[in-house]
């Protein structure tokens, strides 16, 4: 799934793309969770489930894009490791707070 959000970008290097995206993103993200406590059911919070795992798919896209557009040429590895690396403390502690 982030793949498309890279190709959607890359396609058009305007920043007005990555706001679009995210924004798209958020709206999927606030849709899905404003529906969970009206689930009645298993396949209702699988559908609501479902929406915030296509928002997260989207949206994980953008970061991953972001941060190779913004790597500095000499250093690209360095940098994309480091950009790598704090999104995954991110989404192994988030759970924790």
């Amino acid at each position: 799934m982030w793949g498309t959000h890279g190709q959607l970008v890359e396609v058009s290097t305007e920043p007005v793309t990555y706001f679009f995206l995210l924004l798209v993103a958020v709206e999927f993200f606030f849709s899905g969770f404003l529906l969970v406590p009206f689930t009645v059911g298993f396949w209702s919070l699988v559908g609501a489930a479902g929406l915030i795992g296509f928002a997260n798919g989207l949206s994980s896209g953008a970061m991953m894009t972001l941060g190779a557009d913004l790597a500095p040429q000499h250093q690209r590895i360095p940098f994309l490791s480091i950009w790598r690396f704090q999104s995954a403390i991110g989404s192994t502690l988030g759970p924790n707070a």
